[in-house]
């Protein structure tokens, strides 16, 4: 198989090394599929290792294998990213590429060459000394030196440094500048229209909202993924959906999907010969069977994903590993194996530097030793892991750090540390009320739990002093403090009650056009989210009457909204319908049921004459006689897929684009009605959405109606900035 994937890359790449141009994406793609074939075929393609000090070296070399200097330049930046990459074997693979960095910095002239350097220095240091927060810092560097470039390498930089800095905010914990990175990675994936990519975005904010537990989302993103997959037969890219599958229906609690996907990731990653990822295959099984407490089922794998690791020398990954035997061992009750895998993680995480690692491991070992009733070791532990906790300002981890330390203490009958603990957590929580809002239940749990036993302790402590006069002082204190809660609480509740009618009127108002008190804007949201009509078919029109656009103006507020209120009046006595005021000239009707814009229109039609016979308002017969109505029409849901919600703003956006259509007929009474077919993707529905849905109608994704000719519209189509 090896020597098949060789061949079959070393005749492409000696194809396209006859042209000046290097299919930059397809390289790409085989980069992340056959890492290990490309990197052997481009050592023999470019007959490294190469003497290049200069420009001239540069050239000479090129003319000697016979190839472009771009393609050799892109060759090399190739070659230098492979031997970076965990999948790639080879002895000297960082002396390589220590190498390949200089010679491609003596050849850097544009800002992409410049960019790219610093990447691969960064990505090196990150790699061989773990220098994670600098490669942060100089990824960002590389991003700036290449924004306002649009030339197809510098996309491709661009969506690979994105990429990175994900993972690497991920790993620092950093998960907000990571969201923004794996949002700009999807963004870059669909601007550059590869299914590829795309799926590769898609599986990477599934990871990113699976590791901050919002499952829902998490496995949107990848089904998306998977689904993409399925159909492009890439065999590394379907592997890593199923794996990242796995992980999320484990997260749901689901074992029966997570071990289906999970085994085909592995045998997948094993033919492929990805050994990372089948040590990663091989951890998510294992984790699969921790969360059923098959605990020894779970230690066979961690074993089995230990070998690969050290196979692999990946000493990180095996660190992690010994952390996750740690705590497996213990649940089985096998304290020396625990203690043993605990301290080889310590061993490692402290010897790599990772720092955001290893808290969580001196907290498991205090745990353990805790159980043990090891208290002085638990003590020791304890206090590493709250020096860790402070210094990376992590909050629950400190928490649980002094919790440890307080249940130690005191076992070992050192009243006096303990109350000191104790007093430790009350200051932490009034110091820092403002994250307590954040914190999950389980954090305010172990507070109040912290509370309860700081006032057992101070007790005995009295009762040693003075007992007789610190129960007095407690009753008295306690009858004070309980009046006045329960006048607090009374306040508070009238209070509440007070703030709730108001917002209530606050709400309703909200929902009305605020010049002529019908329902609004706002109010059609409100209506299109209603769960119970979600799977219905009903109806969306936005009807405007051009003439009567300006209407405010022309006529003055309290003659306008009187026409106004009595077109919609006529429009909900002719149709059964709920009707909003977007604007002046423009309404919106919704159906509960279908109703094809001929019926719209035709009421609309009959609605506008009648004005013309109603004399109790002076100027009522004006304009209106000749008006010219644009109607669009959609039939919600959008998607027949129940499981694919789209939101009300983009709903209506939709029915806009509809009418903007119409509009741009600039004939007398026109519609456009849109219909999205069976097999339609959800991703047409979202940002730039004029622009999805133009390349939609063209690719016959989205079906157009008209009562006019269709070939006279001119449909609107958002630009988007690179």
């Amino acid at each position: 198989m090896r020597v098949f994937l060789c061949c079959f890359i070393l005749l492409s790449i000696a194809f396209s090394a006859t042209s000046v141009a290097v299919d930059l994406q397809q390289r790409e793609i085989t980069f992340r599929e056959h890492p290990q074939a490309l990197y052997d075929t481009l050592l023999n393609n470019t007959r490294y290792p190469l003497v290049i000090n200069n420009i001239d070296d540069f050239k000479q070399a090129a003319k000697q294998i016979n190839t472009s200097e771009e393609a050799l330049k892109q060759d090399l930046i190739s070659l230098a990213r492979l031997t970076l990459e965990a999948n790639v074997t080879h002895p000297e693979k960082y002396q390589q590429a220590q190498t390949l960095i200089t010679q491609l910095q003596s050849i850097a002239v544009t800002n992409v060459d410049n960019a790219m350097i610093i990447m691969l220095n960064a990505r090196y240091n990150a790699r061989k000394n773990q220098q994670y927060k600098q490669a942060i810092i100089d990824f960002n560097t590389a991003l700036k030196r290449i924004s306002a470039e649009t030339l197809t390498q510098a996309v491709l930089l661009k969506f690979i440094l994105h990429e990175q800095l994900s993972s690497l905010n991920q790993m620092v914990y950093r998960p907000i500048p990571a969201l923004s990175n794996l949002n700009r990675y999807r963004e870059i994936a669909y601007q550059i229209r590869n299914d590829y990519f795309i799926s590769l975005s898609e599986s990477a904010l599934g990871k990113y909202y699976g590791k901050n537990n919002d499952r829902a989302k998490s496995l949107q993103h990848y089904s998306e993924a998977f689904r993409i997959a399925n159909r492009l037969k890439y065999s590394g890219l379907k592997a890593h959906a199923q794996l990242n599958l796995a992980r999320t229906y484990r997260d749901l609690e689901q074992w029966k999907d997570a071990l289906h996907h999970g085994h085909n990731a592995l045998e997948n990653f094993q033919k492929l010969g990805y050994l990372p990822y089948v040590a990663q295959a091989l951890t998510a099984i294992a984790i699969t069977y921790k969360g059923q407490n098959q605990w020894n089922k779970a230690i066979d794998y961690y074993l089995n994903a230990e070998q690969v690791n050290q196979q692999l020398g990946n000493e990180i990954a095996l660190g992690i590993n010994f952390h996750n035997l740690g705590e497996a061992y213990s649940q089985i009750g096998d304290v020396q194996a625990a203690i043993i895998s605990l301290q080889k993680a310590n061993d490692v995480f402290r010897a790599k530097q990772l720092n955001h690692y290893l808290v969580y491991n001196e907290l498991l070992f205090a745990k353990v030793t805790l159980n043990e009733r090891m208290w002085s070791v638990a003590v020791q532990h304890a206090e590493k892991a709250l020096q860790l906790a402070n210094e990376q300002s992590l909050h629950q981890q400190k928490i649980e750090a002094l919790e440890y330390l307080a249940q130690a203490f005191k076992h070992l009958g050192d009243l006096e540390n303990a109350l000191s603990v104790y007093e430790q957590m009350k200051n932490f929580e009034e110091q820092n009320q403002s994250f307590d809002n954040n914190n999950d239940t389980s954090a305010n749990l172990t507070v109040q739990k912290m509370k309860f036993e700081l006032g057992l302790i101070k007790n005995q402590l009295d009762v040693e002093t003075s007992l007789n006069n610190k129960n007095q002082i407690r009753l008295v204190v306690l009858s004070i403090t309980t009046v006045l809660f329960f006048l607090a609480f009374i306040m508070v509740l009238k209070q509440q009650r007070k703030q709730q009618r108001r917002l209530h009127k606050v709400e309703t108002r909200h929902l009305l056009d605020p010049t002529t008190g019908i329902n609004g804007y706002f109010g059609l949201l409100e209506e299109l989210k209603d769960e119970s009509k979600q799977l219905t078919q009903r109806t969306l029109a936005l009807v405007s009457i051009n003439d009567s656009s300006n209407d405010d103006i022309n006529l003055g507020a309290t003659e306008s909204n009187k026409r106004g209120a009595f077109i919609i009046d006529k429009l909900n006595h002719l149709l059964p319908m709920s009707s909003f005021v977007i604007r002046p000239g423009v309404i919106a009707c919704y159906f509960d049921t279908c109703h094809h814009p001929d019926q719209i229109l035709a009421a609309t039609e009959q609605a506008l004459a009648s004005v013309t016979e109603h004399v109790a308002i002076p100027r009522f017969h004006e304009p209106l006689t000749q008006s010219n109505i644009s109607i669009g029409h959609i039939n919600l849901p959008l998607l027949n897929n129940p499981d694919i919600l789209i939101s009300p703003q983009l709903q209506f956006e939709t029915v806009q684009f509809a009418l903007a259509a119409a509009n741009s007929i600039a004939l007398p009474n026109s519609y456009v009605s849109l219909k999205t077919l069976n097999f339609a993707p959800a991703a047409i529905f979202s940002a730039p959405l004029y622009l999805n849905l133009k390349q939609a109608l063209s690719r016959g994704i989205i079906r157009a109606e008209s009562n006019q000719n269709l070939e006279k519209i001119c449909w609107p189509m958002a630009k988007v900035s690179n």
